[in-house]
């Protein structure tokens, strides 16, 4: 009996041991997939905010080249007025000079 219960003593701790083993087998991998999940989550983090900047960053140079378009439209507009209001106003003292150059040969 004395042996038998030697036997079934060092089965029970062999069990015990290779239980343990197993417990902490499947611990080790449970950790390890959490760091990997860890791991991608910060990599997929990191991969969202590069998007974001250089979007960011796409977003400000297209609204920078509006408006530079905006402004360059608006000072042509501007220098086309003022063209315009030269020509008018040239014409005008054409049309003046013309007028009183009839009146004074009328006159004449």
């Amino acid at each position: 009996r004395s042996t038998a219960d030697s036997a079934i003593s060092t089965a029970l701790a062999n069990e015990l041991n290779a239980r343990s083993a197993g417990v902490a087998a499947v611990s080790i991998a449970v950790a390890t997939e959490v760091t990997v999940r860890a791991t991608n989550d910060q990599s997929i983090s990191t991969a969202i905010a590069t998007e974001i900047t250089r979007a960011s960053t796409a977003d400000i140079a297209i609204s920078t080249a509006v408006a530079t378009e905006v402004t360059t439209r608006l000072t042509n507009d501007q220098s086309i007025s003022t063209a315009v209001a030269n020509e008018v106003t040239l014409r005008a003292t054409n049309d003046q000079s013309i007028s009183t150059a009839v009146n004074t040969e009328l006159n004449v």
